[in-house]
């Protein structure tokens, strides 16, 4: 009798259990059920421990973001020949010189020990553009016979000055805060353009040694010849500044050109001073006549031992261009049947045409020094031969002239001088140097560096939790479903009744 109950409800569960294996069935939107009922808390989870990586990022690496950063640039010429407005060798390096590290300390009012440690941290990173990267790695062209002259350019080529300059300040050895050390860099880059201007605008120096000139202390011929020096100075000045305007420049502040400049200063030099010279000159008006002509003696003397450098000078430069040999770049074809094709060419080098420079310059000084012996052989024999005393009105005339020829040229000096400074102000400076980008240091700016270098981790995280998410949902809709066949209510009345049957057997 029990055998035979046993194996009723044995027949009846597994009747029942073939019944219900029919009807277990997740689908893909009890899992998108899922999710939605865990997104918030995955969000917030995701969320928190991506905050607790970044801040624990920028607390390790505190140091490290305790570095600015700003942009410059320079447009002027010769700047792509690493060249400085005036044609010598630049160093970007001048930009954090003892000059304007102290200015800028003093204004600030920064401590003085704090000096070196600051100019220390400030580093500058040339920035080279992808192209020129490409135009200095690439030899291409080099072996190809039509393109010989391409190639031979392309050797020449294979170095870069950069035009734009990161400046760098890592201020974490120094007492600065944030916003004080982006205040002193960009402070600092603010003062270099006034340095800047100062060094490589108007000629200052030049200025003062004219305006230091007291012609009273010189005799009437020294005089005039040192006012004939200061016109050359200003006229050669003038060229050189004109020798780049391209836009006829005329300045607001003088209303002059710089031809205007040139033009004022000829006539100067030939109404004025050519007057006046050839005045003390013929009449032989002097102060001192014996003092003078101990001047002029030593004056020959300095020009003949000049004239004798020149031409000992000229005859080596003569014998260097005879002489040098042009550099040769030999151009292989590819194949045995094309080599008769290979070729030479021979490309002149900088130093070769500036050998030409120097001997058309030495040529000029020679012919200039020959005049200047000639004029003072004529000044002594006129004073030799002259046998009267200078009358009061000679000399009076003379000081006049010469008083209104010192009047002119300090005139002119100034009108040079701010004509000059209004051009470098207005037309090359404005463009030669540009802070294209001042530094921060903002909070933003932190937490920029801090999710950046903490973004790889913050990535793999939110991809685990990611996974971890949808896992849940997948387990929460099967578990829902297993429930739902096999819930706690139904699986407890299956076995109150298989209880019961059993409890009625065993009585039987």
């Amino acid at each position: 009798m029990e055998e035979n109950i046993v194996a009723g409800v044995g027949a009846t569960l597994r009747k029942n259990l073939r019944r219900r294996e029919g009807q277990f069935n997740v689908t893909f939107g009890d899992i998108i059920a899922q999710l939605k009922k865990l997104l918030v808390l995955w969000l917030v989870v995701s969320v928190v421990l991506s905050l607790i990586v970044v801040s624990a990022t920028a607390v390790v690496k505190q140091d490290a973001y305790q570095k600015l950063t700003a942009v410059i640039s320079f447009t002027y010429d010769g700047v792509e020949k690493g060249l400085d407005p005036n044609g010598n060798k630049f160093y970007v390096n001048s930009i954090k010189s003892e000059e304007i590290i102290d200015e800028v300390i003093k204004d600030m009012g920064i401590a003085e020990d704090q000096k070196d440690i600051i100019r220390r941290n400030i580093t500058f990173e040339g920035v080279i553009p992808e192209n020129a990267i490409s135009r200095i790695t690439s030899s291409n062209n080099l072996f190809d016979g039509k393109q010989a002259v391409s190639s031979t350019q392309s050797v020449s080529e294979t170095t870069y000055y950069p035009t734009q300059y990161r400046v760098h300040f890592d201020y974490a050895a120094t007492n600065l805060g944030n916003s004080q050390a982006a205040d002193f860099i960009n402070n600092m880059l603010e003062c270099y353009s006034k340095h800047f201007f100062n060094s490589y605008g108007y000629n200052k120096s030049l200025s003062k040694s004219l305006n230091a000139f007291d012609y009273q202390n010189y005799d009437y011929a020294e005089a005039i010849d040192v006012f004939d020096s200061s016109l050359t100075k200003l006229s050669t000045y003038i060229t050189q500044v004109s020798s780049n305007d391209t836009t006829r420049f005329r300045s607001a502040e003088t209303g002059y050109t710089f031809a205007d400049l040139t033009e004022a200063i000829e006539t100067i030099r030939e109404r004025n001073l050519d007057t006046i010279d050839s005045y003390v000159s013929i009449n032989s008006v002097t102060k001192d006549k014996e003092t003078l002509l101990t001047y002029y003696m030593f004056r020959i003397e300095s020009l003949q031992r000049h004239l004798a450098v020149c031409n000992e000078t000229l005859a080596s430069v003569n014998d260097s261009i005879a002489n040098y040999k042009k550099n040769t770049i030999l151009y292989f074809s590819q194949g045995e049947a094309q080599k008769d094709t290979d070729m030479t060419a021979s490309i002149a080098s900088q130093e070769y045409d500036e050998l030409f420079e120097k001997r058309q310059s030495i040529q000029n000084d020679l012919s200039s020094t020959a005049q200047q012996i000639n004029l003072y052989n004529k000044r002594i024999e006129r004073l030799n031969a002259s046998t009267q005393a200078n009358s009061a009105s000679q000399k009076a005339k003379v000081e006049e002239e010469i008083s209104k020829l010192n009047a002119m040229i300090n005139d002119i000096s100034e009108n040079v001088s701010k004509t000059t400074d209004d051009y470098y102000r207005t037309v090359v400076f404005p463009k030669a140097y540009n802070i294209l980008t001042y530094a921060s240091s903002s909070t933003l700016g932190v937490i920029k560096h801090a999710v950046k270098d903490s973004f790889s981790t913050v990535f793999i995280l939110c991809a685990v939790i990611f996974a971890v998410y949808v896992a849940a949902a997948v387990v929460l809709a099967v578990n829902k479903e297993l429930i739902k066949l096999y819930g706690p209510k139904s699986g407890k009345k299956a076995e109150a009744k298989t209880g019961a049957k059993k409890e009625a057997a065993a009585k039987k």
